[in-house]
């Protein structure tokens, strides 16, 4: 698994994941903190499946906390 505040679109994080062998796990905006309306935060995916996938509010930065639950297939 890979994750970060990439800072890139999810269009071009996808290409780039695909091109790894990754999958980049969906989600709802994570930036800005107030008012999502970018996804900038991404988990990838090899060899592991999503369960969820939350976009969660915390006091301590200008995002939003991308927290992923995963599972071995």
């Amino acid at each position: 698994a890979c994750l970060g505040d990439l800072n890139l679109g999810t269009e071009g994080v996808e290409s780039i994941a695909a091109r790894a062998g990754f999958t980049r796990v969906a989600s709802d905006p994570t930036f800005p903190a107030d008012e999502p309306s970018r996804t900038i935060d991404h988990v990838l995916l090899d060899g592991l499946l999503a369960t969820s996938a939350v976009v969660a509010r915390l006091p301590v930065s200008d995002h939003r906390a991308l927290v992923v639950e995963v599972e071995a297939p």
